[in-house]
C-alpha cells in the first residue's frame, strides 16, 4: 500500500483466524485479508457499497459487516455483509437510526450493536443504541447511552458486556474521561470509573484475555500523535499505563484481534499515512505487572489499480489493468446482487479488453475482475 494510501479511513474486523482491513475511499476501494501464520496479505473483493468516509465496521457469527458513514455530505445508512467462505459482499436491510460519521460497534456473543457518532462535524452528536439480529436482518433500538452524546469514542466487548468511552461531546474538541458499560442481560448501562489521564482522542481500543485496551490516538498535551496505552481491568474498575505502543505515534490508528493477539497500526503519523501494524502479546513480568511483546507486522500489500473508462456510460466500458496483471475472469452484477454478464480469459494477455453492457437497463452495476494478482470491484453506471 503506498503511502498516500488514506489509512486513517480503513475498517478492519476479524473473523476467526483471519483479519480483515477495508478501504472505502472514493478511488481507493480493496478489502485485504490477513493470515497471521504466514504474515501475509491477500486481496479480496473489494466493498462494493458507495465509496464513503468515516463508516464503521464489525464481525458477528462468521461474517464482516461494513456500512454508515458519509458521501459528499449525505449521511449513509446502508449495511452491507461480507462472507469469506464465498469471498462476496450482500446488501442487508438499513440502518434505522440516523445515518451518520464515527459510529462505534461491539459484538457480544453472536449480536451486534451500533451507536454514538455524528454529523456535520460534530454539531451533531449520537447516544443512542441499536442492536443487529443477524438471523433476522432487523434492527432494534436499546437503552441511549446515559453519557454525554459523543462521537469518535472507543468501544469494545468484554465479559459479556459492550464498553464506549472517551470521545468528543461537540465541536469544542474537548475530550471527555466517562467510561460506560451495557449490559444486555438486562438493557441496561452502569458507569465505571473515569479514564485516568487526559484522555487520548482518536484512539484505537479492543480487547483481549479479559482486558479492554486504549491505544494511541491525539496526544490532548500538545495535538500530535500518541504511543501510550492503557489497559481496563473489570474486575478492579481500574485503568493502568502500560507498554508504549512500538511503532511511531499515530492519531486515527485501526485494530483487531486473532486469539489473544491484538494489532494496532494504519492511522497518521508524522503527517503520513501509515500502512503497517504491530503485534501485541499480553504477558505477565517478575512483578506481576502488565508488559508485551511487540513485533513488527508485514506492511499491506498494493492492490492492482484498475481503470474503467468512460464512467458514466451510455453502453460499453473499457478496462484497463496495470502491468503486468493478467484478467482472469469479469462478472458484473446489479443492485440485486444478479449476474448480469461475464467474461472469461482465454490465455489472452492483455491489458485492456471492452464490457459491453448495452442491453442492460440503465443503473448502477458492480463489476468484479479476478486477477492473477488478486480480485477487485468497481462500480459503473449506465446512463
Amino acid at each position: 500500500m503506498s503511502r498516500n494510501s488514506r489509512d486513517n479511513q480503513s475498517l478492519t474486523f476479524s473473523i476467526g483466524n483471519k483479519a480483515y482491513v477495508c478501504q472505502i475511499l472514493v478511488g481507493l476501494p480493496y478489502l485485504l485479508e490477513y493470515t497471521p501464520e504466514t504474515n501475509t496479505w491477500a486481496q479480496k473483493t473489494g466493498f462494493p457499497g458507495y465509496a464513503r468516509s468515516q463508516g464503521v465496521a464489525f464481525s458477528v457469527n462468521g461474517k464482516g459487516y461494513i456500512g454508515l458513514g458519509s458521501r459528499f455530505y449525505t449521511y449513509l445508512q446502508d449495511i452491507w455483509e461480507y462472507d469469506p467462505a464465498t469471498d462476496a459482499w450482500t446488501r442487508k436491510n438499513n440502518f434505522p437510526g440516523q445515518g451518520r460519521n464515527n459510529a462505534r460497534s461491539f459484538t457480544i456473543g453472536n449480536t451486534a450493536y451500533i451507536g454514538t457518532g455524528d454529523t456535520f462535524d460534530k454539531t451533531n452528536t449520537f447516544n443512542d443504541l441499536w442492536r443487529y439480529d443477524q438471523d433476522e436482518d432487523t434492527w432494534t433500538k436499546v437503552a441511549d447511552l446515559p453519557g454525554k452524546a459523543r462521537s469518535e469514542a472507543v468501544s469494545f466487548a468484554l465479559n459479556g458486556k459492550g464498553f464506549i468511552a472517551l470521545g468528543e461531546a461537540d465541536t469544542s474538541g474537548t475530550a471527555l474521561k466517562d467510561v460506560w458499560a451495557y449490559d444486555p442481560k438486562d438493557n441496561s448501562w452502569e458507569q465505571k470509573n473515569k479514564f485516568g489521564e487526559n484522555p487520548a482522542k482518536k484512539a484505537a481500543a479492543f480487547a483481549v484475555n479479559d482486558k479492554g485496551y486504549v491505544c494511541g490516538g491525539v496526544n490532548p498535551e500538545n495535538n500530535t500523535g500518541s504511543r501510550k496505552m492503557w489497559e481496563y481491568s473489570p474486575s478492579k474498575d481500574t485503568w493502568t499505563q502500560v507498554a508504549d505502543y512500538a511503532g511511531t505515534a499515530r492519531i486515527s490508528p485501526r485494530s483487531f484481534v486473532i486469539g489473544t493477539t491484538a494489532y494496532v497500526g494504519l492511522g497518521i503519523a508524522i503527517n503520513y499515512f501509515r500502512n503497517n501494524f504491530w503485534a501485541y502479546i499480553p504477558c505477565k513480568n517478575k512483578g506481576g505487572r502488565t508488559s508485551a511483546y511487540i513485533q513488527s507486522k508485514k506492511a499491506l500489500a498494493t492492490a492492482p489499480n484498475v481503470q474503467l473508462y468512460p464512467n458514466p456510460s451510455h453502453d460499453k466500458i473499457n478496462v484497463v489493468l496495470p502491468a503486468p496483471t493478467k484478467y482472469l475472469s469479469v462478472a458484473i452484477f446489479n443492485v440485486k446482487g444478479e449476474v448480469v454478464e461475464t467474461l472469461e480469459n482465454n490465455h489472452e494477455k492483455t491489458q485492456t479488453f471492452l464490457v459491453d453492457l448495452s442491453l442492460q437497463p440503465k443503473g448502477l452495476y458492480f463489476v468484479k475482475i479476478t486477477t492473477d494478482r488478486g480480485n477487485t470491484v468497481k462500480q459503473v453506471i449506465i446512463n
